[in-house]
């Protein structure tokens, strides 16, 4: 006795369902990565005064070739969704007197708006099971430029950083979803 069964359907039924399974997954990545850490970040990162530092804007603008306005380091959020350099301008060269990080750079606006825009689009190209990296070329978010580093809690605005904010924040917003999970029975 012989038994055939025709499983194209079956076959196509499954595929179908990887697909979306697929985009579903890289969705979900999406919104984590957007909500939980991008808006975050953009969020806890200070937004300059140009009128009580005018000095130092004038200074970084002169040396460095920083744009003489506020939003620099809001505006400098960006995600890589891709193996490969970061950002748009090439690796970061702190041995350049612009720091190698200028092209591609801009200002933003007291909200974050600009930079939650961008990371959104540049979010569209993630494809499941490549790395996602959250970043800010801006020099003085981690090093010390001319008395500030952000991270070192050198603005009012920020006195824990934004790194260690940014982590509570998607560690409050993960233990939620984890506890909303585990309570599903």
């Amino acid at each position: 006795m012989k038994v055939s069964v025709d499983a194209s359907q079956m076959l196509k039924s499954l595929e179908e369902a990887k697909q979306k399974i697929k985009s579903r997954l890289e969705f979900m990545v999406q919104e984590v990565v957007y909500d939980a850490i991008a808006v975050p970040a953009i969020d806890n990162t200070p937004y300059g005064n140009l009128e009580h530092y005018y000095s130092l804007y004038k200074y970084r603008s002169e040396h460095y070739g920083f744009p003489f306005s506020a939003g620099l380091a809001k505006g400098g959020w960006n995600v890589r969704t891709a193996y490969g350099s970061i950002g748009g301008g090439g690796s970061v060269n702190t041995t350049s007197s612009t720091f190698g990080i200028m092209a591609g750079m801009t200002t933003d606006t007291e909200s974050g708006s600009l930079s939650k825009s961008r990371i959104q689009a540049q979010l569209d190209h993630y494809k499941l099971g490549e790395p996602v990296i959250v970043y800010n070329r801006v020099p003085y978010m981690v090093k010390d430029f001319n008395g500030i580093a952000l991270e070192k809690g050198s603005s009012k605005q920020a006195p824990q950083g934004i790194k260690a904010p940014t982590i509570d924040a998607f560690m409050s917003l993960y233990k939620s979803i984890m506890q909303r999970s585990l309570s599903k029975e």
